[in-house]
């Protein structure tokens, strides 16, 4: 249920992104490889992503011939992640004055292509599911037409 609320969400904020184009420009000191796949990562992640943060303070306090020490160290570990296929993304090298660079680009409406189609291909089937299962309680053929709705309650995204 959450992933199809998540999705019609999406699907709903679509023609905010009509005709737009998406960019991201990353670095790496490591290979031009390395600045690709973090410029496409920077390009998932201003569609959908997951952060998961954790932090610790510690604190310690120890004591000897009269006088205490107080350490404090604090530890964060932030990951930020996003599981999402990139259709249409174009890559372009740039030139950086130390290392590797990378811009990202991608276009909305290709993105947004192929999920409109399988949508739509999933609204059609969904609909003959249940005017499939209209006729059959019509016909008091209740056995089928809860067959043809749960079809339909299948082919949904949870």
């Amino acid at each position: 249920m959450k992933r199809a609320a998540i999705l019609l969400a999406f699907v709903m904020a679509l023609p905010a992104f009509a005709g737009r184009v998406i960019t991201y420009t990353a670095s790496s000191a490591v290979s031009q490889e390395d600045a690709n796949n973090a410029a496409m990562a920077g390009i998932a992640k201003q569609i959908v992503s997951q952060v998961d943060s954790k932090q610790t303070m510690v604190k310690k306090e120890s004591g000897k011939n009269g006088q205490s020490k107080l350490d404090e160290t604090f530890f964060s570990n932030n990951s930020v992640k996003s599981n999402i296929k990139l259709k249409g993304v174009t890559l372009e090298t740039l030139k950086a004055e130390k290392g590797f660079m990378a811009k990202a680009s991608l276009d909305i409406d290709e993105f947004t292509a192929d999920i409109q189609f399988r949508m739509n291909r999933i609204k059609a089937d969904v609909q003959k599911l249940e005017a499939s299962a209209r006729d059959a309680i019509k016909k008091r053929l209740y056995g089928q037409a809860a067959n043809n709705l749960q079809s339909a309650q299948d082919m949904l995204p949870e």
